[in-house]
């Protein structure tokens, strides 16, 4: 990939997210803790859901690594870590 390209993903990303994110500002919107008693909001994991959803359509080869989600592997060498 070029890094042209790369951007332009990364960009789209962070627009996804944004939009998956805004309809919960300043809505009150509780959050319930992790496993490692971390706290998770519904916006954090929709965010992540999308930028997911992006990465396996547009980068299906590349790993994941997200902090609501969990890993998953890629072969291509490149991993994309998300933290919304």
């Amino acid at each position: 990939m070029k890094i042209e390209h790369d951007i332009a993903l990364a960009m789209r990303l962070a627009d996804a997210a944004g939009a998956a994110i805004r309809p919960h500002f300043r809505s009150g919107l509780d959050s319930v803790r992790k496993e490692d008693a971390t706290p998770v909001t519904l916006a954090d994991r929709e965010a992540e859901e999308i930028m997911r959803r992006i990465l396996k359509a547009e980068a299906p080869r590349d790993a994941i690594i997200g902090e609501e989600f969990g890993a998953e592997e890629g072969s291509s060498g490149r991993t994309w870590v998300l933290d919304p």
